[in-house]
């Protein structure tokens, strides 16, 4: 083991260093200077992504991005939604349909009754479907199957892309008079 003594003046302390001592605080010194270049090249990184990002071909990508992502995110928050309304009016058409079978059976030979009966179910039912189409944005469609759905994928991302459009300006009326 090899020691570096210093002399100072009489009645100092006097210093001993190791060369243990010595190769740690180099080691510790190493290990800094590692993370303080690490943490540049992060930071150069983080810059280079941020100017990349911030460019026209990084924004358009963030573009693509969105719409893509945001197709996936309103397809799967809104078409369960579709699904049961589109079996509950389902339920609800066949329902009206078995009350005017009913009425027919109850009232075939009473014309007159069977009229306004027919007439009272068939008032209730357009006005149902009118609610419905302005509520619920029915179509009439049945589910048959998922294709029939306004929200599929193609109409979730046509509107993922339509809120991007919408974002802007927000003067909605022309500034000069005609």
């Amino acid at each position: 083991m090899q020691c570096t003594v210093h002399w100072a003046a009489k009645g100092a302390a006097t210093t001993v260093v190791s060369s243990k001592a010595v190769a740690w605080d180099m080691e510790e010194e190493a290990r800094r200077e590692r993370r303080r270049r690490t943490r540049q090249r992060l930071v150069g990184y983080c810059k280079a992504t941020a100017a990349f990002l911030f460019s026209h071909i990084g924004l358009a990508g963030l573009v693509v991005a969105y719409s893509i992502i945001g197709g996936f995110l309103f397809q799967t928050l809104e078409a369960p939604y579709e699904r049961t309304e589109k079996k509950r009016l389902m339920k609800w058409k066949n329902k009206t349909i078995d009350d005017i079978w009913q009425l027919a059976v109850a009232l075939h030979d009473d014309g007159d009754n069977f009229s306004v009966a027919i007439r009272d179910v068939l008032n209730t039912f357009q006005t149902g479907v009118i609610a419905a189409m302005k509520d619920v944005g029915w179509d009439g469609k049945d589910l048959s199957d998922d294709n029939d759905l306004r929200w599929s994928y193609a109409g979730a991302l046509l509107y993922a892309v339509t809120v991007i459009t919408t974002i802007g300006e927000s003067r909605v009326c022309l500034l000069f008079h005609i």
